[in-house]
């Protein structure tokens, strides 16, 4: 008995063994899974192999088999997402040896989800076709008690970022922390505002380019950064998140100009009141992503603890509807504003587990993978 679990093992081992990244949860149409190759959901917890023997595997973390093809031995080398909607399996030979039979329903996808479920979907999110290994995610859990509670949120849209004026939200109270985003295109955008107090950011040179951070600002003029790294001006798309602690005295709206010349280009605002946040350090991690290359977008993960609020803002190069951009699993649409060619998105939600958050994906059917300027931020409850 101990010879044949040893020569399993050892059989599992050759399987597995070589098997190497394919570095994304999804096939996009056209595009193949290669022997020894595999998908990840996002979170980490699960993995679809085409294993060496031909035989496509989904396991959990622990690597327990959750589904497979049962095409061990018919020498599948290749899984491919075919441009008319159907999953394959080819051997080298370009013999077909299993397929999902999704062909004319639309499918344009196949997605590893972070439920374990690998699914085919169409542009509109709807599934064709599934293993039907996911969880069902239950609906996100209430604040816990004296906890971050979100009061409420407003937005507005300016034409040349010269008169941005923001209403204060409804129902905010004094000791309340306020969660303020400014968002600008094709030009400057303050990295200080007197009053608030800055704690993240993305400034854009392009839509293929990575944020640029105040950290990288070589040249300043009053509160702008006119020169990053010395060759960037960083002014296609930008956002800065700052925070203030609601007074008992506080205005009923606030003015921001986001020019220092006579003429300028759109800038939006969302504005958010959180009850029960640290307001002395209140962010405890943040990151930002430029370009995440896909149609979704994917906020980039965060350190956080149990109870804190988690927070997704999202500038877009492009005019969208609300729908485009669904709020992530287990999370709300804090805010959202669109007019003219751009659009603003606030997300949010509470942790329920300490760590890295995990990449965070919008649900929807989503837009150009390079035109978004994504942060992800964290507030600690009090």
């Amino acid at each position: 008995m101990r010879r044949i679990i040893q020569l399993t093992l050892t059989a599992m081992l050759l399987l597995l063994g070589s098997v190497s990244a394919f570095a994304k949860d999804t096939l996009n149409t056209n595009e193949q899974l290669l022997a020894n190759q595999y998908l990840q959901s996002l979170n980490g917890s699960y993995k679809l192999y085409l294993q060496g023997d031909g035989n496509v595997v989904l396991r959990n973390a622990a690597s327990a088999a959750l589904w497979a093809s049962a095409t061990n031995g018919k020498g599948g080398v290749r899984l491919t997402m075919q441009s008319d909607g159907n999953l394959v399996l080819y051997t080298s030979a370009g013999k077909a040896v299993w397929a999902t039979g999704t062909n004319g329903k639309g499918a344009n996808r196949a997605t590893l989800q972070d439920s374990g479920n690998f699914a085919l979907l169409t542009a509109s999110n709807v599934s064709v076709w599934a293993t039907n290994t996911g969880s069902t995610t239950p609906p996100p859990p209430p604040p816990p008690t004296g906890g971050i509670s979100h009061i409420g949120t407003t937005q507005v849209w300016d034409a040349d970022g010269q008169g941005v004026r923001i209403a204060k939200p409804s129902n905010t109270s004094a000791g309340d922390l306020l969660v303020l985003v400014l968002h600008r295109t094709d030009d400057m955008l303050p990295y200080a505002v007197s009053g608030w107090t800055r704690r993240a950011e993305c400034y854009k040179e392009d839509n293929g380019y990575q944020c640029l951070n105040v950290a990288d600002c070589t040249s300043t003029s009053g509160g702008f950064c006119t020169r990053f790294q010395n060759k960037y001006n960083g002014r296609d798309l930008a956002q800065v998140v700052f925070t203030r602690t609601a007074g008992s005295s506080e205005p009923s709206s606030y003015a921001f100009n986001m020019n220092q010349d006579s003429t300028g280009h759109p800038g939006w605002a969302i504005l958010t009141t959180l009850r029960g946040a640290n307001t002395s350090a209140p962010v405890r991690a943040w990151a930002n992503k430029g370009c995440d290359n896909d149609v979704d977008s994917l906020f980039p993960s965060v350190d956080g603890r149990k109870g804190d609020m988690l927070l997704l803002s999202q500038s877009f190069d492009d005019r969208v509807n609300k729908d485009v951009f669904g709020a992530p699993t287990g999370m709300s649409t804090f805010g959202y504003v669109a007019n003219s060619d751009e659009s603003g998105f606030l997300y949010g939600g509470i942790l329920t587990a300490d760590g890295a958050t995990g990449v965070r994906r919008t649900n929807g059917p989503g837009a150009s993978g390079c035109k978004d300027a994504l942060v992800s931020f964290t507030i600690k409850p009090q």
